[in-house]
């Protein structure tokens, strides 16, 4: 009987690592399409700023801005599915995922209506949202990192006196340097939004 719960007890654990693995990957990907939405935006953004309302590469704008839209919600989707798993950054989510509909929606009728400067500040507003769910995801996924850190060093106490367990394993090694690649990417988006913050500080001074 106690060798048989010990069994069961390994595979609980072994799907729990499993699930948190899972969690991890899915964290990683969304962060990626975030980030490339990010861009995508600003990329947008930037080029509606020096385009004329009369020239014909106007429309296309617009026409941009619609499909970032329809990119935006399959990311949505993806982060209302997690979010119900990770409840610690559900109603964020929901916060910050309802601004990026509404502004986003908003610049599409104000390019429509030729009113530029609003649809830029819509703009950055969707920027800003998709910023701060990048963060955050950023940080829940460091959080899992480290809490798989600590369970693989638990195991290895534990298991002393057999060599070479608990180390982490090619999928964990691969994940930590796709994360750091990722928290470089951050770092520069954050330093573009400072950017474009001070410049419109300086632009209403």
């Amino acid at each position: 009987m106690q060798q048989m719960s010990q069994k069961m007890q390994q595979q609980m654990a072994q799907q729990e690592e499993e699930q948190q693995e899972e969690d991890m990957q899915s964290l990683r990907y969304l962060l990626e399409n975030l980030i490339r939405f990010s861009f995508d935006q600003e990329s947008l953004m930037a080029d509606l700023k020096k385009v004329d309302i009369m020239n014909p590469e106007y429309v296309k704008l617009g026409q941009r801005q619609r499909k970032l839209k329809d990119d935006v919600k399959i990311i949505e989707d993806s982060l209302f599915a997690l979010s119900k798993r990770v409840m610690q950054i559900q109603n964020l989510v929901n916060t910050e995922v309802g601004k990026i509909d509404d502004n986003i929606g908003k610049s599409i009728d104000q390019m429509e209506d030729r009113m530029v400067p609003q649809a830029r500040s819509s703009q950055q507003f969707v920027m800003t949202s998709a910023n701060n769910l990048a963060l955050l995801l950023n940080e829940s996924l460091e959080q899992m990192q480290q809490q798989q850190q600590q369970s693989q060093q638990q195991k290895q106490g534990g298991q002393c006196k057999k060599p070479g367990k608990g180390k982490p394993g090619p999928n964990a090694q691969k994940l930590k340097m796709m994360q750091q690649q990722l928290s470089q990417q951050l770092k520069d988006m954050k330093g573009k939004m400072e950017m474009v913050r001070k410049a419109g500080n300086l632009k209403r001074a």
